[in-house]
């Protein structure tokens, strides 16, 4: 399954938000610098989506806030 996502670091809380069918929107504490942010927000939506967050990763979208994430069931 692929879901849209917009990141957003450096918020003051952690928090994952349904935008749409296929899109979210994403919070995280964490800095862009260093990929914290990114790790960070693939392991808040898994806690989510209640998947184990090795089922997740990014398909595109590394260093922009937009990204297409793969979920494998």
């Amino acid at each position: 399954m692929y879901l849209k996502l917009h990141l957003t670091p450096s918020a003051k809380r952690d928090l994952v938000t349904r935008v749409g069918a296929d899109k979210f929107a994403v919070q995280v504490k964490e800095k862009a610098a260093g990929n914290m942010a990114n790790k960070r927000a693939l392991n808040i939506l898994a806690e989510h989506l209640r998947v184990p967050p090795a089922n997740i990763r990014i398909m595109s979208g590394h260093h922009t806030p937009h990204k297409i994430v793969f979920i494998r069931q």
